[in-house]
């Protein structure tokens, strides 16, 4: 008789902020793994590291395919991100240094959202990889100019990430189930002040 309650526990020992070392064969079994067995909807943490894993396998799959096998989606933001700062040369994605200048000089919050923060080259080159600073945008009112992870180290006063749209108070805001308002942080939890008495909301 088969038992078809029995489960089996797998663990695997991995550093997240260095995946560029792991072997693609250990890369292909831990998104395997990550698929057939989803987190809790509220586990930001295992959210962030399937992200990453899914990030490399895409750069990988960049760095090693001709540019006319690609075949994106127009506007894919691993394509149109990579195109920003690097050329096709040789066969393999270079920093390109003309297109690196004009990335390196934002004049306002909205265009330093849209070109991005300069980072070193194997950073850009990583293309959406490093969560903390290079998370690709939002489509809807909580796009955000990414300025690194909540940290009571980095800024005592609250959340550094800032939002463009909207008074949103310096956080990432999440929306309610029951409500099209915004409601607190993703990332440290904290709520937006509630609008004084006949003011908007």
């Amino acid at each position: 008789m088969i038992e078809r309650n029995s489960k089996t526990t797998i663990s695997i020992e991995i550093d997240p902020s260095n995946l560029t070392r792991v072997p693609a064969s250990h890369l292909a079994m831990l998104w395997h793994v990550v698929q057939a067995n989803p987190a809790p909807y509220d586990d930001q943490q295992a959210g962030e590291l399937a992200a990453k894993v899914g990030h490399e396998i895409i750069r990988r799959w960049l760095a090693s395919t001709e540019p006319e096998m690609h075949h994106h989606q127009d506007r894919s933001y691993y394509w149109a991100n990579l195109c920003r700062f690097a050329s096709y040369r040789d066969g393999d994605w270079v920093p390109d240094p003309d297109k690196l200048a004009k990335l390196e000089q934002p004049t306002s919050p909205e265009a330093a959202h849209m070109s991005g923060y300069h980072l070193p080259d194997s950073e850009y080159l990583y293309c959406g990889a490093d969560l903390d600073r290079n998370e690709p945008p939002h489509t809807c009112n909580r796009q955000i100019a990414h300025k690194g992870p909540c940290s009571p180290e980095r800024d005592p006063e609250g959340c550094p990430r800032n939002v463009i749209d909207g008074d949103a108070g310096g956080h990432f805001l999440k929306k309610s189930a029951l409500s099209d308002s915004p409601q607190a942080c993703v990332y440290c939890g904290a709520k937006k002040p509630e609008a004084p008495a006949g003011g908007d909301r």
